[in-house]
């Protein structure tokens, strides 16, 4: 089936150009989509929900969408792993290298719409090649929408939720340090991803299935099956994100990878890392998109112990060895009930380096699957002595954006100085989020305020986070930091925020 994204006036006709086409044995269609263009894939709340409604009216459980479109900025984001092809029509040769990586774009130079249903009447099958019939309103007789049989038709499985697993209580007397390294309970699994799709409606949310393997399909199909889940979720917890974040992210090409590292332990490393990553998940979860959030901290993996992730779950260094000889691609990750977000956990007995090289592919094999990209780095200073300082330095290559989490605590804030002084730093767009303690004496404090004036004049912004025992209380109770207390909510809204201007300032 083909379905036109073009817009007016162009779209109609181009619609009718391909349904003159067709040949009629072959069962396809050409239809002009209610929404044109990149809000098609963007689009969220009310009329994600009507283009779907709209979709399970029009298109049949077996087709196999070929969508027309012409180019925006960003438009390239949206298109991993989608489970169709597309063809869109690009200003210039230029235009090319940002669609180079979409083997199933196919890329036609041209201002026209209806040149986009000329080159599909060429490119596929389903057309009669005998004499082709010309639209009123058409110079030729070529369409732009359609959607072809698929050849095994496969549908997302419904996924109902388990219950929640048990939350471990701090033994007496674990400081509030020790509990806010710990990654938040709301990162555990909805539930494991099944392993075969079978009968069900199908959705537009079921575009995003990358079909060319079995591990892609089921990651993007069932994502937003467990979406409908965790929006269930975000209605009853009422958590609202601004708008601003989730158009941002969609906006950032390549998909952004976002390090949080720490040059000493208990300043909220995890928090942070975690609390960015559900922030965005939530941003995300009325779109098409998904973001990650990923364990690189092999020196200490057991702090994502207490997340309930199952054993059938890929681990980092699965997906790593896979990666690494070519084998064929460990389980997709476990989807958290936070809406849009995968999680990778690292083996609980890791501890050695991956070599730079096979986390350059890591990383855009991870950028092909989601648009968000969050690493949970060790507390070290980056360099190539030890196996989790190469780690860092590593990450730290690719990275699009640093968090550096501090508290008020002079030797944690010198550590931010020591780390923005590394080599690996150099040129690098970062940010810091700072634990304010309740403290009045503490945190107005000469020493303090000293330091702190100096690391604000080598990043781009320092955001506050109060210091509360609601993060441990969030962890005895087994909910979201983004749930237990409105300020820390919209701290690390603010946070997020900060972070997604950054990345797009610098776009």
């Amino acid at each position: 089936m083909f379905l036109s994204l073009l817009p007016d006036p162009a779209s109609p006709q181009a619609v009718g150009m391909l349904q003159a086409a067709i040949d009629p044995t072959t069962g396809s269609a050409a239809v002009p989509a209610p929404v044109r263009g990149l809000m098609f894939f963007s689009a969220r709340g009310a009329v994600a929900r009507e283009l779907d409604g709209w979709w399970e009216r029009h298109v049949p459980e077996d087709a196999r969408p070929v969508i027309l479109v012409m180019d925006e900025p960003g438009l390239e984001a949206h298109l991993g792993g989608l489970d169709s092809e597309v063809v869109v029509g690009i200003a210039g040769e230029a235009e090319r290298s940002r669609y180079a990586r979409h083997a199933h774009a196919h890329l036609v130079v041209t201002n026209d719409p209806t040149a986009l249903a000329e080159h599909a009447i060429e490119a596929f099958p389903c057309f009669r090649r005998d004499a082709p019939a010309v639209v009123e309103g058409a110079t030729e007789a070529r369409p732009s929408v359609l959607f072809m049989p698929r050849l095994q038709p496969q549908a997302p499985t419904r996924v109902a939720p388990p219950p929640p697993p048990p939350v471990p209580v701090p033994e007496a007397g674990e400081s509030l340090t020790t509990a806010l390294t710990d990654p938040f309970t709301e990162l555990s699994t909805v539930a494991p991803l099944p392993p075969e799709r079978h009968g069900d409606e199908l959705s537009r949310a079921s575009l995003f299935a990358d079909g060319t393997a079995r591990a892609a399909a089921a990651l993007t199909e069932a994502r937003p099956r467990l979406g409908i889940v965790s929006r269930l979720l975000v209605r009853r917890r009422r958590i609202v994100i601004p708008r601003e974040i989730g158009d941002l992210v969609l906006g950032l090409h390549p998909p952004p990878l976002v390090v949080v590292p720490a040059r000493k332990g208990g300043v909220g490393k995890t928090v942070t890392a975690g609390a960015v990553a559900q922030v965005i998940g939530y941003a995300l979860g009325d779109t098409t998109g998904s973001a990650a959030i990923v364990d690189q901290n092999i020196g200490n993996p057991d702090q994502w112990g207490r997340l309930d992730i199952p054993a059938t779950a890929g681990t980092v260094r699965q997906l790593m060895a896979a990666l690494s000889s070519g084998l064929e691609l460990p389980p997709t990750p476990a989807w958290a009930k936070t809406p849009a977000l995968g999680v990778y956990p690292e083996d609980r007995a890791a501890a050695d380096a991956y070599p730079p090289g096979l986390i350059q592919r890591f990383v855009q094999h991870l950028r092909e699957r989601h648009v968000f990209l969050v690493v949970d780095l060790p507390n070290r200073l980056p360099d190539y002595t030890t196996a989790e300082a190469a780690i860092c330095a590593a990450y730290l290559e690719l990275a699009d954006l640093v968090i550096l989490p501090t508290t008020d605590d002079p030797s944690a804030l010198l550590g931010v100085l020591e780390y923005l002084d590394t080599p690996s730093m150099r040129g690098k767009l970062v940010m810091v989020s700072y634990i304010v303690s309740t403290d009045r004496q503490l945190r107005t404090h000469h020493v303090v305020t000293d330091l702190l004036d100096e690391i604000r004049k080598r990043v781009v912004a320092i955001e506050t986070v109060p210091k509360s025992e609601k993060a441990t209380l969030a962890i005895v109770k087994g909910v979201s930091i983004l749930d237990i207390s409105p300020k820390l909510r919209d701290a690390y809204i603010r946070v997020t925020r900060t972070a997604v201007r950054a990345l797009a300032a610098a776009g």
